[in-house]
């Protein structure tokens, strides 16, 4: 399975030997890919600290309401 980019960078070699700026072109390339993925990848994990990040928050506030609830409860029972 060749991805479209294997494929340009394939050309690229093939033409970089009658052609030296093509290979400089795919060196450009290949960094660029390569940022894009860092790029990529550092979105997807920022993305789950939030979701983490939300649901931790969302436990504390669901033992908040439990624990004033049973405030509450234990506040009836004695008066």
């Amino acid at each position: 399975r060749l991805s479209p980019l294997s494929l340009l960078a394939q050309l690229c070699l093939l033409a970089s030997q009658w052609q030296p700026q093509c290979s400089l072109l795919m060196l450009r390339l290949l960094r660029m890919i390569r940022i894009l993925r860092l790029l990529r990848m550092i979105r997807i994990l920022r993305i789950l600290r939030r979701i983490r990040i939300l649901r931790i928050l969302r436990r504390i506030r669901l033992l908040r309401r439990r624990i004033l609830s049973l405030q509450m409860i234990r506040f009836m029972l004695l008066s």
